[in-house]
């Protein structure tokens, strides 16, 4: 159902659409009402998305959100004062979290993690995070690069995520459609000339000037994966993690 930001949704505007789920009665009426507020708190809140996936209706008849999904557009903020209260303030945040917003960067610290992870997109980010407990490992962070990673801000994450808690090795994971994978390469080798870390690193990388970002990671002796996937990427890493530790 096309949604207009110009109009005033009630019950009545959702009823039909829930009437083609085939519920009646009652639970039709719960689920409307439930698809209402999505409605309303989606414009509300000034989201970008705003998911309910599954909703489940047991044998009683009641409903359940299963599962939600809900992002606020940052830059519509000032005009939600409720949503203030959702934002982690500088005081509740680590202090490499304090270091990576104050370079920029989407960076969180997750406990007990053995794998550093960079990502050129929040959903590259999540599959690589997925993929790494897939083949027994757990993410000791998420960061995402974003649409400007430039050589410093790739130097910036790379020695972030080598100063987490608990790393063992590294998996930047990056698909240079508007960024460069040059000048990423570049960020990554002035920290790797610069620290020499011990962890074994593995960069997944293509797109855009990707020959030449590969030259820079080759010259270094960083393992990398060329056309691969993800998860051969997630097994490189695993396997050269194993040999390091024999």
């Amino acid at each position: 159902m096309h949604l207009d930001p110009l109009k005033t949704y009630r019950l009545h505007h959702v009823v039909n659409l829930v009437l083609q789920t085939g519920l009646q009665g009652t639970e039709m009426l719960k689920l409307a009402a439930l698809l209402l507020q999505l409605v309303l708190s989606y414009f509300k809140f000034q989201a970008i998305t705003a998911e309910i996936n599954p909703v489940i209706v047991d044998s009683q008849g009641r409903l359940f959100a299963a599962d939600a999904k809900f992002e606020i557009d940052d830059s519509g903020l000032f005009r939600v004062p409720e949503a203030r209260a959702f934002e982690r303030t500088d005081e509740a945040l680590t202090d490499l979290e304090l270091e990576a917003k104050q370079h920029g960067l989407s960076y969180v610290e997750l406990s007990d993690g053995n794998i550093g992870l960079i990502s050129g997109g929040a959903g590259l980010g999540m599959a690589s995070m997925d993929m790494i407990a897939a083949h027994g490992g757990k993410p000791a962070n998420f960061l995402d690069l974003g649409g400007d990673a430039t050589r410093q801000k790739s130097a910036d994450a790379l020695s972030i995520v080598l100063k987490t808690p608990g790393v063992d090795g590294v998996f930047i994971n990056v698909f240079g459609g508007i960024n460069n994978c040059e000048q990423i390469a570049l960020g990554l080798t002035d920290v790797i000339d610069h620290v020499k870390p011990e962890k074994t690193i593995v960069v997944k990388m293509r797109g855009h000037s990707q020959e030449e970002g590969w030259a820079l990671l080759e010259s270094r002796n960083i393992p990398f994966v060329k056309f691969g996937t993800t998860e051969e990427a997630v097994v490189l890493l695993k396997g050269k993690m194993r040999t390091k530790e024999s």
